[in-house]
């Protein structure tokens, strides 16, 4: 019979010691505590969940390399598969508690930051992945339209939420590929507090998306949708066919105005929670131009719920939403730069554990452009991430400059000019390998190889 141990701190720091070179890149407390917060018992072997965690989060930073090359990251000896089995092992809800509570250490770390106006300021995004075609994960994500069945793989639709001033990812979560943007932000008011500001493009501009935030105390800084008419014309106020009307002006193309509740109720909100926001909504709606050379739209309007004009002045909101595109460049350094467009794992909690790693690991290569920057008297945004993520490598791999540190000040990264009016093709000029396309499932095309083997 297999004897169980309940966590307790001496477990874990006996396995510590006996681990060598696994370098540690956790605070070994907050696994304990997301074990504990879990209900999770484990037996006291090699791979515990601190060296299986650990073990995972080289794994991702390393671009989440095969399970079989994990065990060359330390002089633990272990199999894939045993390695594979002790992180199915480890409950979801421990991830979960683990992401939070390094999250809530990291902005504990970085409090001092800048916010804007006295407001913490939250970026808000949604972009997909792909993973394994399994039927287990199509029937929970769901496939790309106009795919062939057998063909294609499932993709998932991510909402991430990060803050402006250290790029941090707050939250993340995933659902069906199909999923409306609304639908999966809303759920992040749970993990911002009253007084917050939140940036988002004009996929959140719904009338009952800020009701709900409202609702919560929170700001929004929104882009309106394309679908939306509104005039800013001082001798109009209402069209008969408008579902708002201006109350008054505060400027030139700066306006407040009265945003009545729609008939028709979201899909993605209850009949309930519909009905308890009141008939109209105060919201401030601003419209700028856009001359930047290499900018395509010329004209923008948004709205937002900081209606003191004198608090906000309209310039530094729009020069707030300019900063929006940050979380375009946020995305692409977690999926292109660390490969979390393509997740490995073929069950639905494996998929949902990869993607918490994925957070933690981003924002461990973010923390470091933190320290860099206050050493570097820079921005964090402008610290190069792929400088950063080379640098947490050469300390995992206990070689490069990052291990030579002096005081606990971290070496210096690489600091990305300022180019305001670089312009730059979206395409690629390398091109791909000039192999066919599978558009039959894989086991038919075997199938028709076996004439062919069977010939030669």
């Amino acid at each position: 019979m297999t004897r169980t141990r309940t966590v307790n701190p001496n477990t874990i720091a006996s396995s510590l010691r006996r681990v060598k070179n696994l370098p540690q890149i956790i605070e070994h407390q907050h696994v304990l505590d997301a074990c504990q917060a879990a209900g999770h018992r484990w037996r006291d072997g090699v791979l515990n969940p601190f060296a299986t965690i650990s073990l995972f989060l080289m794994q991702i930073l390393h671009g989440n390399t095969a399970c079989e090359h994990v065990r060359h990251f330390s002089s633990l000896r272990f199999t894939a598969s045993a390695y594979c089995q002790a992180r199915c092992r480890l409950p979801l809800a421990v991830f979960q508690h683990l992401l939070h509570a390094v999250t809530d250490a990291m902005f504990d770390v970085t409090r001092p930051m800048a916010r804007w106006r006295g407001h913490r300021t939250f970026l808000l995004d949604g972009s997909n992945c792909s993973m394994p075609d399994t039927s287990e994960l199509a029937e929970r994500f769901g496939y790309p339209s106009g795919q062939k069945p057998g063909c294609g793989f499932p993709c998932a639709h991510l909402m991430i939420l990060c803050d402006l001033a250290t790029g941090l990812i707050r939250h993340m979560t995933a659902g069906p590929l199909f999923t409306h943007d609304m639908a999966l932000g809303v759920k992040m008011h749970s993990f911002m507090r009253a007084g917050d500001l939140v940036i988002a493009d004009r996929g959140f501009a719904g009338w009952a998306f800020f009701a709900l935030y409202l609702q919560h105390e929170l700001h929004a800084v929104i882009r309106m949708h394309q679908r939306l008419i509104m005039t800013f014309n001082p001798r109009k106020t209402r069209h008969p066919h408008d579902v708002w009307e201006r109350l008054y002006l505060l400027g030139n193309d700066d306006q407040v105005i009265e945003w009545f509740k729609p008939a028709q109720r979201p899909k993605w909100l209850s009949q309930r929670l519909y009905d308890e926001f009141p008939p109209s909504l105060l919201v401030r709606a601003i419209r700028y131009r856009v001359n930047r050379r290499g900018f395509r739209t010329r004209q923008i309007t948004l709205l937002t719920t900081l209606a003191d004009h004198e608090r906000y002045p309209k310039e530094e909101i729009v020069r707030l939403y300019g900063r929006r595109w940050e979380i375009e460049t946020n995305i692409r350094s977690l999926k292109v730069t660390m490969g979390m467009d393509r997740l490995h794992c073929k069950k639905l909690d494996g998929i949902e554990k990869e993607l918490i790693m994925y957070a933690i690991a981003y924002n461990l290569v973010r923390m470091e452009q933190v320290r860099a920057a206050r050493v570097q008297h820079a921005e964090p945004s402008r610290m190069s991430f792929v400088d950063a993520l080379r640098s947490v490598h050469s300390r995992i791999d206990g070689s490069g400059p990052a291990m030579r540190r002096n005081n606990g000040v971290p070496v210096k990264l690489v600091v990305n000019p300022l180019r305001p009016g670089r312009i730059e093709p979206r395409a690629v000029k390398r091109r791909p390998k000039n192999h066919r396309l599978l558009t039959l499932p894989r086991a038919e095309a075997r199938q028709r190889l076996l004439p062919q083997q069977l010939a030669a």
